[in-house]
Parts: C-alpha cells; sequence; structure tokens
C-alpha cells in the first residue's frame, strides 16, 4: 500500500464509489460486463460443461498436492454480492486513476506496464465501439418506428 501512503483517502474513497451512469458510461458498461462475466463463468463450472478433472484442477492451490475438493462456483448470494462490490470498487479505482481527470492528483505512484496499459486501452475502445453501436442502432430503431407511424397517418 505504499502507492497510497501521502494520498488523500478522502479522494480515494470518492474513486471506489459506484459510476453515476449518466456520468461515467463507460465505466459502469465495464462493470455491467464483468457482472455478466461472473454470472457465465458460475454457469460453466461445473462438471457436467468442463469435468470433474477439470475442477479438481481449478481448485489446486500448491503444485505438487492434488487438491482433496473439486472447485464449485456455487456460493451464496451475500457471499456473491459482497465480492462483486469488492471487484465493481477495484474496477472503479482502475478505472478512475488512469482515465478520470478528477483524480489526477491522487494518482498512485505505481503505473502499468506496456501490457496491463494496452489491455486497460483496448477494454475501454470495446466499450466506447458497444456504446456507439447501441446508440445507433437505437437511434436507427426510432427513426424506422417513426417512419412506420408516419406511414399509418398518411
Amino acid at each position: 500500500m505504499r502507492h497510497l501512503k501521502e494520498k488523500d483517502p478522502k479522494r480515494l474513497r470518492e474513486a471506489i464509489k459506484p459510476p453515476d451512469a449518466s456520468e461515467e458510461p463507460e465505466l459502469q458498461a465495464i462493470i455491467k460486463s464483468f457482472s455478466r462475466t461472473v454470472s457465465t463463468a458460475q454457469g460453466i463450472a461445473v462438471p457436467k460443461t468442463v469435468g470433474i478433472n477439470a475442477l479438481f484442477e481449478v481448485n489446486r492451490k500448491i503444485a505438487t498436492q492434488k487438491p482433496s475438493m473439486p472447485f464449485s462456483s456455487f456460493i451464496g448470494e451475500d457471499t456473491l454480492k459482497k465480492y462483486r462490490g469488492v471487484w465493481e470498487q477495484l474496477l472503479c479505482y482502475i478505472y478512475c486513476m488512469q482515465k478520470d481527470k478528477r483524480f489526477e492528483e491522487a494518482k498512485p505512484s505505481y503505473q502499468f506496464t506496456h501490457q496491463q496499459e494496452d489491455a486497460f486501452s483496448a477494454l475501454v475502445r470495446a466499450v466506447d465501439d458497444i456504446r456507439d453501436k447501441t446508440e445507433e442502432a437505437g437511434r436507427l430503431g426510432s427513426q424506422g418506428s417513426q417512419e412506420s407511424q408516419e406511414s399509418r397517418e398518411s
């Protein structure tokens, strides 16, 4: 936590607040995508999909010891909510420190590696592309319904 040592705790807490969708649509989209990914992974990480041997390997903690139980993707709803909350805070923090100019003075002293920077940039570009396509589809859909209504009125 050395990189946070001389940072303002109040500003850091602001950086992990859930985003306002109207102010930070990119971050909101990243969080929603993460949530869908977790849900999908939970549904896939079951014996009938990946096999019991794979689940034993996923649960391996020490490379030289065979795990005693297979991995279980089932967790209680309360636990899942807490885990997602922590991950959302982490995603908010990373996003704010990398993209949000309001946190310029609170930026940590660490830096992304080139690979991390490239991956983060690719994530933001992908979210922007999806948002652009969604907005375009919405515009086209509303134009089509408007044209349909006009043709019925004539």
